[in-house]
C-alpha cells in the first residue's frame, strides 16, 4: 500500500469513519450470528449510546473544539435522542424494530453524518 493511502485512511477525517465502520460490521455480525446475549450487549450498547451522537456532534460543531468530557456528555444525550427517534420511525415502517434494522439505521445515520462532516471540513480547508 502506498504511504499516501495509509495517511488518508488514518487522517483526522477518516479515522472516525473507519472505526465506526469496523464497529458496525462487528455489531451487525453479532446481531445476526451470535447466540450469546452477553457478547451482543457488550458490542451494541456502547455503539448505540455513543456513535450516532458523536456523528451528529462532529457534523454540528464545525471547526469549534470541544472538551473530551463535554463531547462525551453531548454524544450520550444526542445518541439517546436519536436512537429513540430512529426506533419510532422504524416502528412505522414495514420492516419494524428488530436488532438488525436498528443496527443498520444507526450505522447508516452515523456514517452519513461523519461523511458529511469530513466533506464540510475539507471544503472549509480548501478556502
Amino acid at each position: 500500500m502506498p504511504r499516501s493511502l495509509i495517511r488518508r485512511l488514518l487522517s483526522r477525517d477518516s479515522a472516525p469513519l473507519l472505526a465506526v465502520l469496523l464497529w458496525s460490521v462487528a455489531l451487525l455480525l453479532s446481531t445476526s450470528t451470535t447466540t450469546h446475549p452477553t457478547l451482543r450487549w457488550l458490542i451494541s450498547i456502547p455503539y448505540l449510546v455513543f456513535a450516532p451522537g458523536y456523528g451528529l456532534l462532529t457534523l454540528l460543531k464545525g471547526t469549534r473544539e470541544i472538551d473530551v468530557t463535554e463531547g462525551l456528555a453531548l454524544s450520550l444525550g444526542l445518541s439517546l435522542c436519536l436512537v429513540g427517534l430512529m426506533g419510532l420511525v422504524l416502528s412505522l415502517t414495514p420492516v419494524g424494530v428488530t436488532s438488525s434494522s436498528v443496527a443498520a439505521s444507526v450505522t447508516a445515520f452515523t456514517l452519513g453524518a461523519l461523511t458529511a462532516s469530513a466533506y464540510l471540513r475539507r471544503l472549509r480547508g480548501a478556502r
